[in-house]
């Protein structure tokens, strides 16, 4: 039962299921992003990506479900079922990353980069939907102070990766055009890239100050509504 367990199982287990959820949800996404692509006649490659992301992710599934030994168990218990949601979470992950990478890809398809925007919507819809849920229910929490050193550590280090990532691929156009290298081009990667990483430090944070409030209440409320049961047991 998920209210005998501690609160870093309990979310661990919920958060899974939720994410394996979002499996099915992006990859019916990349489906109908694909039959739109088809019926509008673009390249294959317009749509390759989809195709790319559905078969990864698929195959990924399959091994994992082979390996785990659970792939023709119909009726899966508690243990198994936890397996089989952490497997479709990872699952949904490989769909989300390679959808991420392959953005670059039509960053340089001018004839194209109008398409750059269903992949957005791919991964921007199941995003929202995980962090809308994830407010909503206290998944993301530091857990103690030491771990919170460790997170914000980590974080930093995330943002300083991101940030580099998108400075360089937003305004590296900059640094080097009409066949002649301008030192302003560093000046745009610089501060397109402090501005993502700033903008997404603070965002982060204050989504886990949010999530730990709730997480707090949701303990509080657990723990009173456990009271009034053992209340109601001794009266009885």
């Amino acid at each position: 039962m998920l209210k005998d367990l501690k609160p870093d199982e309990r979310i661990e287990k919920e958060s899974n299921g939720f994410y394996g959820k979002m499996y099915y949800v992006i990859s019916l996404l990349m489906i109908l992003s694909v039959i739109v692509k088809v019926v509008c006649k673009v390249p294959w490659f317009v749509y390759g990506l989809e195709l790319l992301a559905l078969a990864v992710s698929g195959v990924f599934l399959l091994v994992q479900e082979l390996r785990k030994g659970i792939l023709f168990v119909r009726k899966k218990d508690e243990v198994l079922s936890e397996i089989h949601s952490k497997n479709l979470r990872d699952a949904f992950m490989v769909d989300f990353w390679i959808l991420i990478f392959g953005d670059l890809l039509f960053l340089n398809i001018d004839e194209y980069f109008f398409w750059l925007y269903s992949y957005l919507i791919i991964v921007m819809i199941p995003a929202l939907i995980i962090t809308v849920a994830t407010l909503k229910n206290g998944w993301m929490v530091w857990g103690g102070k030491k771990r919170e050193q460790m997170g914000k550590k980590r974080l930093a280090f995330a943002t300083t990766l991101g940030a580099a990532f998108f400075g360089i691929t937003t305004g590296g156009e900059y640094l080097y055009y009409d066949g002649a290298f301008h030192a302003s081009g560093i000046l745009w990667i610089l501060g397109m890239g402090v501005g993502f990483g700033l903008l997404f430090y603070f965002l982060m944070s204050g989504f886990i100050k949010i999530s730990e409030e709730q997480a707090d209440y949701k303990t509080k409320m657990a723990e009173k509504k456990s009271l009034e049961q053992e209340g109601a047991t001794h009266e009885e």
